[in-house]
């Protein structure tokens, strides 16, 4: 049997994925160290460890691991890194061209489950559901006064596979939807009555903004971005972290310039709870798990195990 390396800890434990692996006859092992914790945190320790059995390594699945020239110069045997979701921007990918090493991602398959974290967040926001759960449980009968969204302008920052998902269901709550991507997309625009307009017109007329693109810094969103949006305006981030300045953002927040915040992806993970970003009861925050649900899981998994099997 293949045996396939991970530092995920879905597949070091009995359950559906660990099953559709072994159903495709292949066999796990876990990436770090043998006695590592399962979903340890990451740290200097277990990059340490993964590098150490880099050697043993022919297949690796991981997710926002950080691979370096370090692991690569040591993973010898590696043929395949198949990243489990779509962003490549934490593997040093001249590091592994150099060594001979494959890629993968699999674009599309998470992207229905990351849209519907985007309208759990703007939902929660324009309902203010967090703030009055929080209200509630502290003993305090609270209501607040929400918004719609329902015929609200709907900005997207990138028109790849999620973000076209989000414009999806947002025709069906009545908004509308403008964009801003690198390259046209005329057809898609058509196909979902949405409208491509520059990056600053986008800013400036969303009522909500949400960031679908990759990382790696071809787009920016700090103090002078944050200060063309729309006043009363509400910013989503369930992409990338690196894509957005967070004490721009939290001055936004503050000054009441902008109405909310709802973040899935920080620059530096796991985020710094301590951050005045955290403090601010418009801010909603979930740990990077835009892409998890028991189905985008299974495709994922799929997507990556064919890759493997191409290759062997």
């Amino acid at each position: 049997m293949t045996t396939i390396f991970t530092p995920l800890a879905i597949y070091n434990k009995p359950g559906p994925l660990r099953a559709l692996l072994e159903n495709r006859g292949f066999t796990v092992e876990w990436a770090t160290s043998p006695n590592a914790p399962k979903g340890a945190g990451w740290n200097e320790e277990s990059k340490k460890a993964l590098v150490d059995r880099a050697p043993e390594m022919e297949f690796l699945i991981i997710n926002t691991t950080p691979l370096d020239k370090g692991f690569f110069a040591a993973a010898k045997n590696l043929k395949l890194v198949a990243m489990f979701g779509v962003g490549l921007d934490h593997i040093d990918i001249p590091a592994a061209t150099k060594a001979g090493i494959l890629g993968s991602n699999a674009p599309g398959a998470n992207a229905r489950c990351v849209a519907e974290l985007v309208f759990a967040l703007m939902l929660d926001l324009s309902h203010k559901v967090t703030q009055m759960h929080t209200d509630l449980v502290g003993g305090a009968w609270k209501p607040r006064l929400g918004f719609e969204i329902s015929g609200k302008t709907l900005g997207l920052i990138g028109f790849g596979n999620t973000a076209r998902d989000v414009a999806k269901i947002a025709g069906a709550f009545g908004m509308r939807v403008v964009f801003a991507n690198r390259t046209r997309r005329p057809e898609e625009a058509r196909e979902l009555n949405a409208e491509q307009l520059p990056f600053g017109e986008v800013l400036a007329r969303a009522d909500y903004l949400s960031v679908q693109v990759p990382g790696g810094g071809s787009w920016h969103l700090g103090a002078e971005q944050f200060a063309k949006m729309k006043k009363g305006a509400y910013f989503i981030n369930a992409a990338r972290g690196d894509v957005m300045d967070m004490d721009a953002l939290a001055e936004a927040l503050s000054s009441r310039h902008l109405a909310g915040a709802g973040l899935d992806v920080f620059p530096v993970e796991p985020a710094d709870g301590k951050h005045p970003l955290f403090a601010l009861p418009q801010v909603v925050v979930t740990p990077h798990a835009g892409g998890l649900s028991a189905e985008s899981m299974a495709r994922v998994t799929s997507a990556c195990l064919d890759e493997v099997t191409r290759l062997m």
